[in-house]
């Protein structure tokens, strides 16, 4: 009796169906793609080209409590963990702006000018007697 084929990669048991979330963002804008094993993450990632991305690409892998993070080739997650507030923000090449708009918002009126010290002042002051 022969023994059924084993998969080439396990899948841990988490709970989740497709735990590992590629993160990544490119010159054309935000990829972020579900993944049932680490290595299919890690193939998608290998298919960017360098130059094309904007930033760190991130492998995060969701937990059965919830919380996804960063995990490493060994499969050794980190405490760094993924931000929903981060998938819901859009990110644009818009400049970001010098000043408000708000005039009281700014810091008027809080600058204050120093007069340099006079010549000599302080060269020659000992640190200590």
């Amino acid at each position: 009796m022969s023994e059924p084929d084993q998969p080439a990669e396990s899948v841990p048991d988490t709970g989740v169906p497709e735990p590992f979330i590629l993160d990544l963002t490119t010159r054309d804008g935000r990829v972020c793609e579900r993944f049932a094993t680490y290595a299919e993450a890690k193939r998608r990632l290998d298919q960017f080209p360098t130059e094309s991305l904007i930033g760190l690409a991130f492998i995060f892998e969701e937990f059965a409590d919830g919380s996804e993070r960063v995990v490493l080739e060994d499969g050794k997650p980190l405490q760094l963990h993924r931000s929903p507030v981060e998938e819901a923000r859009e990110i644009t090449d818009d400049p970001l702006p010098l000043a408000e708009d708000d005039p009281e918002a700014g810091a008027e009126g809080n600058f204050r000018f120093v007069e340099p010290p006079p010549p000599g002042w302080g060269d020659d002051l000992p640190l200590s007697e």
